[in-house]
């Protein structure tokens, strides 16, 4: 599942949110070991299942880096759960392609990547 940035400002962090979509099976385990690469190749690997309705959110922005899972309806810091060799992810001025792979599942998340254009000095 690719994914198409563009950052008109300098490097910077993002948030990006993983959601498990619905399904007809509450706690039903919809993917495992969620993996976020960039084109060199760099990657954020989270360890674990993801069920039914739970939001994984992810911020590599300098001064705030946060693994969190919300599950049924609770805040849980997963930090934790990042595998040995993982990066923050961060982008670079300009296009920006990312991919997301999953051990198993991942046609049933939805991927969302926020940011804000950042200057230097601003």
């Amino acid at each position: 599942m690719p994914l198409s940035i563009t950052n008109d400002g300098d490097e910077t962090g993002f948030t990006l949110r993983i959601e498990a979509l619905p399904s007809d099976i509450p706690q039903e385990v919809v993917a495992v070991t969620p993996t976020i690469y960039n084109e060199n190749g760099e990657y954020l690997q989270i360890k674990g299942d993801i069920l039914t309705g739970d939001v994984i959110t992810v911020t590599t922005k300098t001064g705030n880096k946060t693994v969190t899972l919300t599950r049924n309806g609770v805040d849980s810091n997963i930090l934790n759960r990042l595998v040995s060799g993982s990066t923050w992810l961060t982008l670079k001025e300009g296009t920006n392609i990312f991919r997301v792979e999953a051990v198993r599942g991942v046609k049933k998340l939805r991927v969302t990547l926020m940011h804000r254009n950042s200057y230097l000095g601003v």
